[in-house]
């Protein structure tokens, strides 16, 4: 293979038992297995690829990796991963927050309290203290910014002032066996494969329409089928876009 068409592009690799159940959850939706489904293994894996792209784009796998980081070295190589999509954030340790300033006490003197009590006033005045540590931490420019060294490294601004471990919050491809997809994005996945299973037979279908028979003029509706999932196709799409499955947070224990 040359390095125009890579099989690397979109990585999949299902069991057989689960691409056999997806393949039946697919077309059941057209009737099958009563009504014969006039598509190919081969094609129905094309189209699996295509939803499992959007899903890469639009609804990567999330990974916290934690990495040891030091001063003078504002670049870190996520050995983990080959390929990482994007850098989300960046996740300071404690030790690392109460150099640049930050009260012990607003770290773990309200959640030891709360091991031995239920009042939530507590909680009420740890959430107050955290929402005015996380304003000025913003506004002075304490936390640092995370960018995306293709392939897998990422370059921390500003650099690390103390040795400590951070954490990343990165986005990267979904697992080969598609085991990193949430129940939405299951859902979503058997839906996209389903309309566009929809505009392949619409697409072969409407071919024989206005065909003479000697019982009368075929009519499949082919026409119909493609217009209609190519609809729909544009609706999961808008769908995937536009969902927010990232929580912002900006504190961790290293």
């Amino acid at each position: 293979m040359g390095v125009l068409f890579k099989t690397s592009d979109v990585n999949i690799n299902l069991e057989p038992d689960d691409f056999h159940e997806l393949k039946n959850r697919i077309y059941s939706f057209y009737g099958y297995p009563h009504v014969q489904v006039e598509l190919k293994d081969e094609s129905l894996k094309y189209i699996i690829k295509k939803a499992v792209m959007y899903l890469n784009t639009y609804a990567p796998k999330l990974d916290m990796v934690a990495k040891s980081v030091y001063p003078q070295v504002g670049e870190y190589t996520i050995s983990e991963y080959e390929q990482i999509n994007g850098v989300l954030d960046v996740f300071v340790s404690v030790e690392y927050l109460i150099g640049l300033g930050l009260p012990i006490q607003a770290v773990l003197g309200v959640p030891m309290s709360l091991a031995s009590s239920r009042n939530l006033d507590h909680l009420t005045s740890f959430i107050s203290m955290y929402a005015a540590y996380d304003l000025s931490k913003r506004m002075w420019g304490t936390h640092p910014r995370a960018e995306l060294v293709p392939p897998n490294s990422v370059r921390i601004s500003p650099i690390p002032y103390m040795p400590t471990v951070f954490k990343f919050a990165i986005t990267v491809d979904h697992d080969p066996n598609l085991s990193s997809l949430n129940e939405f994005e299951i859902n979503w996945l058997i839906r996209f494969c389903q309309c566009n299973v929809g505009k392949v037979l619409g697409q072969i279908r409407k071919k024989y329409d206005g065909v003479t028979l000697p019982v009368g003029i075929l009519s499949t509706g082919g026409s119909s089928l493609y217009t209609e999932n190519d609809a729909l196709e544009k609706e999961l799409i808008e769908e995937l876009k536009n969902r927010r499955k990232f929580a912002e947070s900006f504190i961790t224990v290293g």
